[in-house]
């Protein structure tokens, strides 16, 4: 997870759609502090199965809110996996110097240039020939 140091407060996850239970659990067994954000209406009820991965702290807030739900708080880490307006607004949730990935889409580099926030477009494109084998 970039950076993160095991105790530091790395680890902001916004989504409306889903949120990576992989990059969650391994962020909590390196000792990460771990926050999911997503929709009240999507995942609201995950809220058991999140904190369960390992995270410590899950907010589910009113679509279009994500930022206000977290507000005063920036990450060392965050990861964005749905992109457009979650992602314009995750800039601000990493601290200068933080980093943001987003598997959705390639991030802009002038805001992250301008908020000092290394922005990275991770994506794994699936191949069943590698998975068969």
């Amino acid at each position: 997870m970039g950076s993160a140091q095991a105790g530091g407060q790395p680890g902001g996850y916004r989504s409306t759609t889903g949120y990576n239970s992989y990059a969650v659990q391994l962020s909590a067994i390196l000792g990460v502090t771990v926050t999911v954000t997503v929709t009240a209406s999507g995942h609201a009820g995950d809220r058991d199965f999140v904190l369960g991965l390992g995270a410590a702290t899950f907010v589910a807030a009113e679509e279009g809110t994500g930022g206000d739900a977290t507000a005063g708080k920036s990450f060392e880490v965050v990861v964005d996996t749905v992109g457009g307006d979650v992602l314009d607004a995750s800039y601000g949730m990493a601290h200068r110097g933080g980093r943001l990935v987003t598997l959705a889409a390639p991030p802009s580099a002038q805001k992250a240039a301008t908020l000092g926030v290394h922005a990275m477009f991770f994506v794994v494109a699936p191949d069943a020939g590698v998975l068969t084998a």
